[in-house]
């Protein structure tokens, strides 16, 4: 679980509302921003169609875990020993 959190940048520490909001600026606004006029480039070509689907798919994957963990992780969740919360 470590290695997957390595890759969300932003994940608030409990009860840290200001950082909560900044994380979920950050993966429902700020990827999306960058990613679909990538995605959009990648969809104009004929070849790179099917990768601009799976960009986007692994996109949507991303901002939609991340802003899961970014909750869970406010509320206290604690990771690293297997869902027990964090007091």
């Amino acid at each position: 679980m470590k290695k997957l959190l390595k890759i969300y940048p932003f994940l608030p520490k409990p009860h840290e509302g200001g950082k909560l909001a900044l994380a979920l600026l950050f993966y429902l606004l700020a990827i999306p921003v960058i990613s679909v006029p990538i995605a959009f480039v990648l969809g104009f070509t004929i070849l790179l169609f099917p990768i601009a689907m799976l960009f986007a798919l692994l996109e949507n994957a991303y901002v939609i875990s991340g802003a899961v963990f970014a909750i869970m992780s406010y509320a206290g969740y604690d990771f690293e020993k297997n869902g027990k919360s964090a007091e």
